[in-house]
Formats: C-alpha cells, structure tokens, sequence
C-alpha cells in the first residue's frame, strides 16, 4: 500500500510540472489535442529469464498531446491493457525440480508521462523521440500453466501476487502523418517489481520479477 501511495503522489507531481505545457502553442502548424491510441506489446522479465519469454499484449485508450517551446513536447496517455507473458522452463531447486509450461496474465492500467523532441515539424510529417516514466496500476496477475515433475503432470490456475502499481522507463520514436495519423515503436524496462511468486523455489522470500516490454501503437489525433 505504501508503494502504491508513493508512486500516486509522484505521478500527481509529474503532471503538475508538465500540465502547464498546455497553455504553450508552437504555432497553427502544431497545436495541443487528444487522440486514441491502440498499441500492441510483447511482455517478458528482466528477471528469471529462463522462466519467462515473450508473450503478446493489447492496450488502448486515450492521449493527450501538447507542445511547448520550439521542438519540444508533452504526451500521456491512460491505457487499459491486457497483457500476457510466456511461461516455460525448469525451476532451480535441484531436489525438486518442475517443468512449467505456460503463460501469465495481467490486466490493468498505464499511465506514460512523456517529453519529446521533433526532428521533422510539417504539415505532412512529424517524426520525433521520446522518453519518460510509465506507470502500471495492475487489477490482476494469474497464472495458467501445466506442471511437470517426477511424480506427473497437473494443470495449474492460480493468482499471483502482484504490486499493486509499478514504474518502467520508456524510450520511443514516433511518427505522424497529416497531422491526424499516428504510430510509434517504443522500449520500456521495468524499474519496480511487477508481481511475486513462490512458484520457482528460489528461497523463503519467492520470487519477485520486473517487466520488460517492447511495443508497436498506432492511433488518430483529433
């Protein structure tokens, strides 16, 4: 709980700093707006990286976009998500050692708080870079996998526990076309842990692991 307050007030910190880019405008050619955004993701971990694997994603939701200064500019966005994480390898305990043949499941929220820069600003084309803090509000982390050992297999559903809120850091490239069309590539590495497990048998405090996520978004500014 008190992990999830902390990173609340930082989020709520942020956007008073960057908030006030609204009231900057560059121009007719680039003014602030809302979009959609629909974004596809790849998820793994960053830890126990013989466990986890890439596994397919969906987010979508809502941006808002405002310039300020000469090339320079601010974008968040709120997201719903649903995210899954391949599952598959043999756990470290050598007295007792499993298969684990599946996947994981987080549903949740994001919130990126980003700042850029534009290195084409025309009518036709904005193409830029970006980075910045991403935040993750996770309803729920399950697992779903098949466990194989010396005494059979068993089919396995269960939760794990998961953070509650987690930070990532984002770097990006975007482009947009007409003004209206938008799509953008980006990384982001987890900073705060995701969720735990004593699934891996690693030691009497489980297993904590971070997300590592690349993703492709295409969306329409209005």
């Amino acid at each position: 709980m008190k992990k999830s307050c902390s990173i609340f007030a930082l989020v709520a910190a942020l956007l008073l700093v960057a908030m006030p880019a609204k009231a900057a405008d560059t121009g007719d050619a680039d003014k602030a707006h809302f979009g959609v955004r629909l974004q596809f993701d790849m998820n793994t971990s960053t830890k126990y990286s013989h466990m986890f694997h890439f596994g397919p994603g969906v987010s979508a939701g809502i941006n808002y976009y405002a310039p300020f200064g000469k090339i320079t500019y601010f974008n968040t966005e709120l997201l719903f998500s649903y995210d899954t994480f391949g599952y598959e390898g043999d756990t470290e305990n050598k007295y007792n050692r499993r298969h684990l043949d599946g996947s994981l499941n987080m549903l949740g929220l994001r919130l990126p708080l980003q700042i850029g820069v534009k290195f084409i600003d025309k009518a036709k084309l904005r193409l830029s870079a970006y980075t910045g803090p991403a935040f993750y509000f996770n309803f729920s982390l399950k697992a779903d996998y098949t466990e194989t050992s010396s005494r059979g297999s068993e089919k396995v559903k269960k939760d794990y526990s998961n953070s509650g809120a987690e930070m990532g850091w984002t770097l990006g490239v975007a482009a947009d076309f007409s003004r209206r069309w938008h799509a953008h590539v980006q990384g982001t590495l987890g900073l705060t842990n995701m969720g735990m497990t004593d699934d891996l048998g690693t030691g009497r405090n489980g297993a904590n692991f971070k997300r590592a996520e690349i993703s492709v978004g295409v969306g329409y500014n209005f």
